[in-house]
């Protein structure tokens, strides 16, 4: 999905970008393979099930507590 320079390496990071500008097919294949990556981590269905799963161990650990009307 992309490629790695060494932080605080400029010369390296020229490199990478020149690459990519170099070789239009290789752009548009990390340009894929990030947009699936992004989706199959990140999608709503995603999100939405692990934000399922945080409220159900919150509510398995603390039982529901019952107070009076004010």
């Amino acid at each position: 999905t992309g490629r790695l320079v060494p932080p605080r390496d400029p010369i390296a990071l020229a490199d990478a970008v020149g690459e990519l500008l170099d070789h239009p097919a290789r752009r548009a294949a990390c340009g894929s393979a990030g947009r699936r990556r992004v989706l199959t981590r990140y999608g709503w269905d995603r999100v939405a099930a692990a934000t399922e799963d945080v409220y159900r161990e919150v509510l398995a650990r603390r039982p529901a507590r019952i107070t009076g009307a004010a």
